[in-house]
């Protein structure tokens, strides 16, 4: 979205905001798709009042479009099973977290439609699933609240190398030698699995730069900051085993790799 667009988004819902309390009769048209056209999630993103603005979009479907209320709700349920699994497969255990509290938001909503309505008879065979969708998600929050602790990427560096500066001057360097994109996203310059972790076993190599923690974790933790998913035998496949790369490599590998990171991070260790 460039700077016009998002100028405009912004003037937009300041409007939207007005009405926060008005009823919905009383909502003039062109708020009302101002609405339409940007959805709740973005309400709830860049102003934390979802509960306000989703409640406005649904009398807005229901009590003024009522037919084109329930063909959203039918399609939400339709594709429930889709967004919960694309969800869950997020790596970022963060994003992950409100996604799945926005979903659990939408689902309570729902159940709170009145039983002796028209649109509780239309919806039942949707409905009468909320209770077990709202199990799942819990389910799902509970593990990622039971892993918040899990550990940060800078965290696996001694001061000053956990510096933002730091990490920031790290990911530059990748990014101008062609191994990450522009989203931070590891691209690599082999193909190869074990590629990055030359870069972790460099900086273990040398003194002062890592703080000594497990294996695994940390190779984890180094591997999912680039977008990728290190696993073990007990877990579900990602991009490389931890068996593959929880071995020095050496120094002297017939890919250079090594010694590629040695020369490419000379000034960044200093």
């Amino acid at each position: 979205m460039d700077k016009k667009q998002n100028l405009k988004k912004i003037l937009d819902i300041q409007e939207v905001l007005k009405y926060l309390n008005c009823p919905v009769k009383d909502i003039p048209e062109n708020i009302l798709k101002i609405i339409d056209e940007y959805g709740f999630d973005l309400i709830n993103d860049e102003y934390g009042t979802w509960d306000i603005y989703y409640d406005m979009l649904y009398k807005r479907k229901f009590e003024i479009y009522p037919d084109e209320g329930l063909y959203m709700i039918k399609i939400f349920f339709i594709e429930f099973k889709n967004e919960l699994d694309k969800i869950k497969n997020d790596i970022s255990n963060n994003r992950k977290r409100e996604n799945l509290s926005r979903l659990k938001k939408i689902l309570e909503h729902f159940q709170n439609i009145p039983p002796e309505s028209l649109m509780q008879l239309e919806l039942k065979n949707h409905l009468q699933y909320i209770p077990d969708h709202i199990k799942v998600i819990n389910n799902e929050l509970s593990k990622l609240n039971y892993n918040k602790t899990e550990l940060q990427f800078k965290e696996l560096f001694k001061h000053p190398f956990n510096t933002d500066k730091k990490i920031e001057d790290l990911k530059t360097k990748l990014k101008l030698k062609g191994y990450i994109d522009g989203s931070g996203q590891w691209v690599g310059l082999t193909r190869h699995k074990k590629e990055l972790s030359f870069l972790y076993w460099l900086f273990c190599d040398k003194e002062n730069i890592l703080i000594p923690g497990k294996l695994e974790p940390q190779l984890k933790t180094f591997y999912k900051e680039f977008g990728l998913i290190v696993y073990n035998e007990k877990e579900q496949k990602g991009y490389v085993s931890i068996k593959t790369i929880d071995n020095h490599p050496g120094k002297d590998d017939s890919s250079g790799t090594y010694k590629n990171f040695e020369t490419a991070f000379s000034n960044w260790f200093e």
